[in-house]
């Protein structure tokens, strides 16, 4: 018997296994093919998405008094860079965060309070949308930041951190009429941080939980007297 001929007897013998081959073969193409479309659409949704939906940004500025030779005052604007929205509504808190430094333990604390807020809206749905005026809160967060310093013992290890901080919570409805809420951190540098519901919710319960104080009336003993003692130390 040729060659030929033993080749085609071998091919003719193992044919079955050829076609279980090719069967499996198409198959994981076609499962390759299909996720690569789901893919693709998923991309398109998104894309689609994204085109009709409000793109919310929030920026802040500290205002320089030329008089006090000093940032006394901040400005927040939230600003709607996307798509035009509905139903637009917004909500402020603001607290005092203190860290405490123990060597390596760390304890916070948070403290609400309340200060002179003037706020103008433009009743727009894209572009500038509301505009907050903060007049003197960073010079009270200046001085608070002053004061608490004077209780830091580095001798010991001990230092504290005092922060101002605004928790802006937005929401709107989209032109899907999906409903969103949104919730950005915003302190005294020029950008804000969007974070997520259950960071925000945190937050809320600790604003919550305590009587607001007038932003003139605490200091930076107050606040000292009034965080938790580490029982380590």
């Amino acid at each position: 018997m040729c060659t030929w001929d033993r080749s085609r007897e071998w091919l003719e013998k193992n044919k079955v296994f050829f076609e279980i081959f090719a069967a499996l073969g198409l198959s994981a193409m076609a499962v390759f093919v299909s996720l690569a479309t789901c893919q693709v659409n998923r991309r398109q949704a998104d894309v689609a998405q994204a085109q009709v939906s409000p793109h919310i940004r929030v920026a802040t500025e500290l205002i320089y008094n030329t008089a006090k030779d000093r940032y006394t005052d901040q400005v927040v604007k939230i600003f709607n860079d996307g798509f035009p929205l509905k139903q637009f509504e917004y909500k402020k808190i603001s607290f005092y965060e203190v860290t405490r430094m123990h060597g390596s333990y760390i304890q916070k604390a948070y403290f609400p309070i309340i200060y002179l807020v003037g706020t103008s809206s433009t009743n727009n749905s894209t572009g500038l949308i509301v505009t907050y005026y903060q007049k003197n809160n960073n010079e009270h967060a200046s001085r608070i930041e002053r004061e608490i310093s004077k209780f830091s013992d580095l001798s010991k290890g001990i230092s504290y951190d005092v922060r101002l901080q605004n928790l802006f919570i937005i929401s709107y409805t989209d032109a899907l009429g999906n409903t969103k809420r949104r919730h950005f951190l915003v302190g005294s540098t020029h950008k804000s941080i969007e974070i997520s519901e259950h960071e925000a919710g945190l937050l809320i319960g600790h604003y919550e939980k305590k009587n607001l104080k007038d932003i003139e009336e605490i200091s930076g003993k107050m606040l000292i007297e009034q965080f938790p003692p580490h029982k380590g130390h």
